[in-house]
């Protein structure tokens, strides 16, 4: 049996945000079973919080204002991540938490 793959959105506010809607149509028509959330975390609550999330995720969305303060939480950056020092995605798999 295929596990549901589980991804968030996360900022502050997110009371706008059409992720969960977009990527759930995505995912459909991909033929992917997977799930998407909204996760508002204030910046105070950001370095609590966050970890505790990605522990139960599959990837995250970062927007803002966590595009810079996500950075000390992860085990490295990537590519444009790496070189922006911005995150707009955060991977998580075997390798840890990758920007």
């Amino acid at each position: 049996m295929n596990r549901t793959a589980s991804y968030f959105v996360t900022g502050h506010p997110l009371g706008h945000s059409m992720s969960p809607f977009i990527h759930a149509r995505l995912f459909a028509l991909g033929g992917r079973q997977a799930e998407y959330a909204v996760r508002d975390i204030a910046p105070d609550a950001l370095a609590d919080e966050l970890p505790r999330r990605m522990a139960e995720a599959d990837g995250v969305n970062v927007t803002i204002p966590h595009k810079q303060a996500v950075i000390p939480l992860l085990d490295r950056l990537e590519g444009r991540a790496a070189l922006y020092r911005s995150v707009n995605t955060i991977r998580i798999d075997a390798d840890g938490r990758v920007g």
